[in-house]
């Protein structure tokens, strides 16, 4: 006879917590369970509407047969894995503890409380608490805000959400700048259109960076017509073989005019870029 194992308490308070979880987060944020857990990620959230195609978030979600208390620091939830608060660090999408009162079932009616995991390390942990890497207790206690609550501050998840998504951009755009600025000696040649065509592609897949800086000196569109204009002009002028060409010549001059607008305009955004979205706050977490 095959002995099942048996779900302990905490397992099945848990499985109801993930139920009020899905239930209370609505239309535009799809949870989907992780069956197979590891170290503690029991779901992959999706934000779901027509501008969210790849931003997602980890949750981890604890439930509680009792009523949950406020305290002086907000929500204690003692008793947390230290290993999966380290874990949580190597994550690239935001990692989100949920706890939540299941008293009366899956619509009991009080807050799910959350904590964005990554930036209550950085901003309060690291601060606060720098040796709690090495501290030698298995587990740890994590202090949520009373203000973070699911039911009263869903945008804020969707921007959560929406954070991992930045920060690729975010990447890709100090790429293309530091691409850009190893341009800036060089002759526009075929490697220099192609290099150029590279960087100004990584510009346009990042439209939550160029909405904040492209204006009609740094025009991502006039730029890139500039740019076909110089390959054009470049084409024409190597099959009549004259290299000479002051058209050509014009191009190329009017191309390195434009790029150097988009340098000066790139380089004085690259400080603003490397801080977006990590500003601490008292309710950054």
């Amino acid at each position: 006879m095959i002995t099942l194992p048996e779900r302990t308490a905490q397992h099945r308070t848990d499985t109801l917590a993930m139920k009020k979880v899905s239930l209370e987060l609505g239309q535009d944020l799809l949870l989907r369970s992780i069956d197979e857990r590891d170290y503690g990620v029991d779901a992959l959230v999706e934000r779901y509407n027509s501008n969210g195609a790849g931003q997602f978030l980890v949750f981890q979600v604890k439930g509680t047969q009792d009523a949950i208390k406020v305290g002086k620091k907000g929500i204690h939830l003692s008793g947390f894995p230290r290993r999966t608060a380290l874990y949580a660090e190597e994550f690239v999408h935001p990692f989100i503890v949920a706890y939540t009162s299941v008293k009366d079932g899956p619509r009991d009616s009080s807050p799910i409380y959350y904590l964005w995991l990554q930036r209550y390390i950085e901003y309060s942990l690291d601060v606060d608490e720098p040796g709690w890497r090495t501290d030698p207790h298995e587990t740890m206690t994590l202090y949520i805000p009373e203000t973070h609550a699911v039911s009263r501050d869903l945008q804020r998840i969707c921007n959560i959400a929406e954070s991992s998504m930045l920060q690729k951009q975010a990447h890709r755009f100090i790429v293309a700048t530091a691409r850009l600025e190893a341009l800036k000696s060089a002759d526009p040649d075929p490697t220099y259109m192609r290099e150029l065509r590279w960087i100004m592609s990584a510009i346009q897949r990042s439209p939550m960076i160029t909405r904040k800086f492209d204006d009609p000196t740094a025009s991502i569109k006039d730029i890139l017509s500039t740019v076909d204009n110089a390959r054009s002009v470049a084409s024409v002028q190597q099959k009549k073989k004259r290299a000479n060409s002051e058209k050509l010549e014009e191009a190329n001059t009017a191309l390195c005019d434009k790029v150097a607008i988009l340098r000066r305009r790139m380089n004085g955004m690259l400080a603003e870029v490397l801080v977006m979205d990590t500003q601490p706050s008292a309710n950054s977490w």
